[in-house]
């Protein structure tokens, strides 16, 4: 039997592509959180907004998840160093770090 849906090719992939609602959260969150040179993100506000304003535009879906890892390649292309720090039983919120 024959698959009627097949595997994504890598050259139908584009790095650079996030949804609107995506990097409108995350500016308006380096904005929201700028202190000392630098802005710390949380992973889970990011994911809120972009669902508010997903919702907003009927645009969200739970594939989107994946988009997130984006952020910091496309944030990167743009002047900013991005670090993202995992979860940890220290601290249980993912988040990236902004800095100019």
């Amino acid at each position: 039997m024959k698959n009627t849906i097949q595997p994504i090719k890598p050259s139908e992939i584009d790095d650079d592509i996030l949804p609107d609602e995506v990097i409108r959260a995350v500016n308006e969150l380096i904005i929201k959180n700028w202190k000392n040179h630098e802005a710390e993100v949380y992973e889970d506000e990011v994911k809120k907004l972009d669902s508010y304003y997903s919702s907003k535009n009927n645009t969200y879906t739970p594939l989107r998840l994946f988009l997130y890892l984006q952020i910091i390649d496309v944030y990167q292309k743009n002047g900013w160093s991005v670090t993202y720090i995992e979860s940890s039983p220290s601290d249980t919120r993912a988040k990236f770090i902004f800095r100019k």
